[in-house]
Order: C-alpha cells, then structure tokens, then sequence
C-alpha cells in the first residue's frame, strides 16, 4: 500500500486490492459517540487493531506531550473512513460550485464544474444576469453544531447574516439573481424576488435551533 499525507488532517492509503470494510464518514462521526460507528466488515479485526497501534504509539509521542504542555489537545487517533473507486467522470449539475471543502473540490473536478472559495460568489467582475446555477457550501455551522458550541453558533450566525444574507436578498432585490434556494439540515426553502421575506422567516427557523436540540424560546 502507498501512504500520502498532503494535509495534517488528510491522509489517504492506495491499497493494492479491495479493501473489505465499511466505516463512518467523519461528518457523521464527530461530536458523537463512536461506539456504534466503528470499522465493520471482513477486514474489521485488523483496521481496529491498527487504529489501536495507532493510538499507543501517539499516547507517547513528544509531540503530543508537547501538546499537552501548551494546554492544547492531544492527537490520540486516526478515524479511518471512506474507500472505493474514483468514478472517470461524474455528471455536471452545477455552473460554479463555492464552497472550501476538498472533498466537493474532488467531486468538481470529476465533473468539470468550476470551484471558488465562497466569498468569490460576491465578486464585482461577476455577471449574475448569466444563465447559471450556482451552488455555494457554508458548512462552518456544523462546527459548531455537532460540538454543541453555543457560543460559536451564534457568532457564526451573525455572520452569515451580515455577510451572506442580507447581500444575497439585495441582489434578489435588484432581480440580478432569480431564485434562491436555502437548504439547512432539515429543510429546503425556496424564494424569488416578491417572496423574499420568507426568506426571513426560514432564516430565523435556522437561526433558533441551537447546538445540542435545543431551541431559544
């Protein structure tokens, strides 16, 4: 098998055959109990006996210990997750898709969709009267919603207020965008120009449902 590690945080393993195992993705893992989501299949027993490798020979390394003495978390594991085959093309949906996720930079360039960071959607040279459909990806929420992080939550949401929302209204406003639609994690909200204060109401439904289920009264 060949390691690469191009990202602290990502590192991916070219095996040389079919790899019998079924894991977790790390978006659903985080922030929750593991118990239930750990490696299954007919290669389980040797991936959990490398994940706990993996672990005694981080428990004592000298950069974790350095870690710990700067206050900051130790690195105690590797989640191990995905596996499969790159399909040779994917199909196009999107004209431009924003986002910063490798893992949509991935399924782009398997489709030929262009890829921006997401504050390039508001660049002046941009011409909204194109005939597109654009997808723009703000996931930084979930941050903060699966480690039930209030605070950040509420930061995060004035942000998204000031810098993306209310942008995005003016532009329906002046009609240079069409149709918007707002997809959370439960619901897809779609609005037009004459239609826009929905888009308050949907926003102020997202706005109030706080990390950990819970719900501003």
């Amino acid at each position: 098998c060949e390691l690469e590690v191009p990202a602290p945080d990502r590192w991916y393993v070219r095996m040389s055959h079919e790899v019998q195992l079924r894991t977790s993705d790390l978006y659903r893992a985080r922030g929750q109990s593991i118990m239930n989501l750990m490696p299954e299949g007919d290669e389980h027993e040797h991936w959990l006996q490398l994940m706990n490798e993996v672990q005694m020979q981080l428990h004592g390394s000298d950069v974790n210990e350095a870690r710990e003495q700067a206050g900051r978390l130790a690195v105690n594991s590797l989640w191990f997750w995905g596996g499969g085959y790159l399909p040779d093309i994917l199909p196009r949906r999107w004209s431009t898709v924003y986002a910063n996720d490798v893992l949509v930079q991935g399924y782009c360039m398997l489709s030929g969709t262009e890829y921006r960071a997401p504050e390039a959607f508001f660049d002046d040279d941009r011409d909204y009267r194109e005939k597109s459909e654009d997808l723009v990806i703000l996931d930084t929420a979930l941050n903060h919603s699966d480690y039930h992080d209030t605070a950040g939550w509420h930061e995060y949401i004035r942000y998204l207020e000031t810098q993306w929302f209310l942008p995005v209204t003016r532009l329906l406003d002046q009609n240079r965008i069409k149709r918007l639609t707002l997809i959370t994690g439960t619901a897809r909200y779609r609005f037009g120009r004459f239609n826009r204060m929905k888009f308050w109401k949907a926003f102020g439904r997202f706005r109030n449902h706080l990390p950990g289920g819970d719900r501003r009264k």
